[in-house]
């Protein structure tokens, strides 16, 4: 995918990976077969079931993306 839209993996900060199995992943193995893209492992994150986030974020505007995110102090 990665090469059908032109990027490499140094323009690749950060690569979330969202799933609800919650489970070991070896992410080596994951690289290998081609489930997860060959970048520095460090820029791997797993962020479990993401799936109830989707009613919350598209009750907000576009503008304001990023409300369900913030701290209560902020």
């Amino acid at each position: 995918m990665m090469d059908y839209v032109g990027l490499t993996s140094k323009e690749i900060d950060t690569f979330y990976v969202a799933d609800g199995l919650d489970s070991y992943h070896d992410i080596p193995k994951t690289i290998g077969v081609g489930l997860l893209p060959d970048i520095d492992q460090d820029k791997i994150r797993f962020v479990g079931n993401s799936s109830h986030w989707a009613p919350v974020c598209a009750s907000y505007q576009a503008t304001s993306w990023s409300a369900p995110f913030r701290s209560k102090g902020a």
